[in-house]
């Protein structure tokens, strides 16, 4: 449709050029050039107000700015353009400048678009169903539910590591709010990278900043690598303040020190897991190098892990899962071991405990981000089936299996035939893994063990 414009100025008859609006506009009100005549345009209806009437039914913002646009037209056509003062000029330049610093810079000089939809246009309710849930990584996670994550979160192409936890936690009906501990532009498994590392300090002032606006309802919290103790010792002090408000809330943590009989974050960080970080912590998912570590005791045998999940038990977690494992699998080489514990207080009181062994097939490559994705779903089939650890590390573990091996395919596919994958290649395929991440076929049974 076309607005036209018309100047109905006291002796003035000119007819000012036509401007040609979108015919599925949204109800947004087009100002045109008379001070004493605005055209109105919505989807419907072209409705001409004058006088008081101008602006009315308009959305009060842009009525504030409407009007304040037919001011200076006004005072334009009638005494000229406005001149601002030389004080003036240096306030404003003054006040851009500390905009453009605080908010990473922008063009201050031009007004920015809106646009003003109903009730109905915002999307999704968060109270659709009774298992939408909240996280996020430093996860913090509501269920609805939601949590907070604290994440090791690179950014490489697409963000793939970045939604690693986030995509299938929000798949799974889980609302995220995440805080990267570090942000990286790809992550290091490549020869190279650039980034930064969240200090102690820049992660209390986020989290003030969610205080501040009264969103910190979480149900999970869900935290991985860390190289700081500052940094874990102020994740320790968040959690504790969340649980003080959410005495419920779940606290998941993959305590990440090493594998294989050495440590790969500093020394230091050790006391700090053992004697700060577990203790708050309701599931932990440490390899047997990392169980071994926090317990004092090795495992040789299967009552060996056994004995140390109790120990992991007796230190605060209610579930322990030990991912990996170096005893010997009953269906042969190519599988690799697993263990799972879970206590539950019965009504009267009295505790009982569930383990489960799990054999899982080996993969011959190397991935980025696996250990990550085990926690999140971990957390997520736990949250689903919150007594039945068995059917939970099923889920997981199948999940696991699923994204590996599509990922596995499509590597070798692209490498091509005789020619080892690289570690772009071996990016989780987690977007196509979407339907195995909601509804998994299992392929991994879990047997219950004394």
């Amino acid at each position: 449709m076309e607005v036209e414009n018309r100047a109905v100025s006291e002796g003035t008859t000119d007819t000012l050029e036509t401007e040609c609006v979108s015919e599925g506009a949204p109800t947004e009100e087009l100002l045109c050039s008379d001070p004493g005549h605005v055209t109105v345009a919505t989807e419907n209806h072209i409705q001409e107000v004058r006088g008081a009437d101008t602006l009315k039914g308009v959305d009060p913002v842009q009525r504030l700015f409407l009007e304040k646009i037919r001011e200076y037209r006004t005072h334009s056509w009638t005494e000229g353009r406005l001149e601002a003062e030389l004080d003036y000029q240096q306030r404003l330049s003054q006040e851009t400048n500390e905009l453009q610093r605080r908010h990473g810079g922008g063009d201050l000089s031009r007004f920015p678009e809106f646009t003003f939809i109903g009730e109905e246009g915002w999307g999704r309710s968060h109270n659709q169903s009774a298992s939408t849930c909240d996280i996020n990584y430093f996860l913090l996670l509501r269920a609805q539910k939601r949590g907070l994550q604290l994440m090791r979160t690179p950014l490489h192409r697409r963000f793939r590591h970045a939604p690693l936890l986030q995509l299938p936690q929000e798949v799974l009906g889980f609302e995220v709010d995440s805080i990267n501990s570090v942000q990286f532009s790809n992550h290091t498994g490549y020869s190279h990278w650039k980034g930064q590392v969240l200090t102690a300090d820049e992660l209390h002032v986020l989290y003030e900043g969610i205080k501040l606006n009264n969103v910190h309802q979480y149900d999970y919290v869900l935290t991985g690598y860390t190289r700081d103790t500052s940094f874990l010792e102020m994740v320790v002090d968040i959690v504790q303040e969340l649980k003080r408000a959410n005495p419920n809330l779940v606290y998941v943590c993959d305590p990440v020190l090493g594998d294989h009989g050495s440590m790969y974050v500093p020394q230091n960080l050790y006391p700090v897991y053992k004697n700060k970080v577990v203790p708050v912590a309701d599931i932990i998912t440490p390899n047997q190098f990392e169980a071994e570590l926090l317990t004092g005791k090795n495992i040789s045998t299967e009552k060996d892990a056994v004995e140390v999940m109790d120990l992991l038990h007796a230190m605060g977690p209610d579930t322990v899962v030990i991912t990996s494992s170096d005893l010997p699998p009953r269906l042969g080489d190519r599988f690799l071991v697993s263990l799972g514990s879970q206590r539950h207080v019965r009504p009267d009181g009295s505790r009982t405990t569930q383990r489960v062994r799990i054999e899982v097939p080996k993969v011959d490559a190397v991935f980025v981000g696996t250990g990550d994705l085990f926690a999140a779903m971990l957390l997520a089939w736990t949250h689903h089936y919150p007594n039945d650890l068995k059917t939970a590390c099923e889920k997981t573990f199948s999940v696991m299996h699923h994204v590996i091996q599509r990922t596995i395919s499509y590597a070798h596919e692209l490498a091509g035939p005789g020619r080892r994958p690289s570690p772009p290649q071996l990016e989780l395929r987690m977007v196509q893994s979407k339907a195995d991440i909601e509804d998994p076929a299992i392929v991994t049974e879990a047997t219950v063990i004394s």
